[in-house]
């Protein structure tokens, strides 16, 4: 392997065509080819190597390296540079976490993550001011860390992340953290259609008779009983 020369699966995961195991996995069936022959597992690759993915060109060479981001900033009279300021005052951090309706679109319309394409369904502003900036976002996967890595994608940090919902079960607002409540009967089935299951059907207990008419028939009971002892063979 030469000093430039690269691990296959390794570019092509960090180019975003797929996870290191999945590009493994497509090795084997054949699906890869380097410079026209048949890729092996463990295959290296280097600047100038022409890769196929059944069939197709990729660009494998376009987020091997990637720069850094580096402003050059000329800082006004006033601003401070510090993360925080106790005194209150304007710092050099206000121009940067600034989510532009570009970064917006194209979460919405879908970025290339290490594991393969991803977006978010929906995204609204909750409000908020600098770093402190709340959005509501939902996505219809469950891959680790996926909201976090949406947004660093577009340089922006994630300081607090909260799940307010699951499918149509929404986290009631006055419940406290460590404390829980049961679902009643529609949330339980609008969580099963949701799922594909069927809905339940609730059972509708008698309840046991009160007042003096529980009384009457606990004695007619008694008295019925006692009777059946008394003589087994009549009705």
């Amino acid at each position: 392997m030469t000093e430039t020369a690269q691990r296959l699966h390794k570019c092509l995961a960090q180019a975003g065509y797929g996870s290191r195991r999945a590009i493994e996995e497509w090795i084997r069936a054949g699906r890869i080819t380097v410079n026209g022959r048949m890729a092996q597992v463990g295959a290296s690759v280097a600047p100038g190597d022409v890769v196929r993915i059944d069939g197709k060109t990729v660009n494998w060479e376009r987020a091997v390296t990637p720069l850094p981001r580096v402003l050059i900033y000329n800082k006004p009279s006033g601003e401070v540079s510090t993360r925080a300021d106790p005194e209150g005052r304007a710092t050099v951090l206000r121009i940067l976490g600034g989510v532009d309706e570009a970064m917006l679109r194209r979460l919405r319309e879908g970025v290339m993550l290490e594991d393969g394409p991803a977006r978010f369904d929906a995204i609204m502003d909750a409000g908020g001011q600098g770093s402190n900036h709340w959005y509501h976002v939902i996505v219809r996967e469950g891959r680790n860390r996926e909201v976090r890595r949406l947004w660093e994608s577009q340089g922006v940090t994630v300081s607090r992340l909260m799940r307010v919902r699951y499918g149509p079960v929404t986290l009631p607002k006055g419940l406290p953290p460590g404390r829980y409540r049961d679902l009643n009967e529609d949330e339980v089935n609008a969580l099963l259609e949701a799922a594909g299951m069927a809905k339940t059907e609730t059972t509708r207990r008698s309840r046991p008779a009160s007042g003096r008419g529980a009384g009457r028939a606990t004695a007619a009971r008694k008295s019925f009983s006692a009777r059946r002892r008394a003589n087994p063979k009549r009705p």
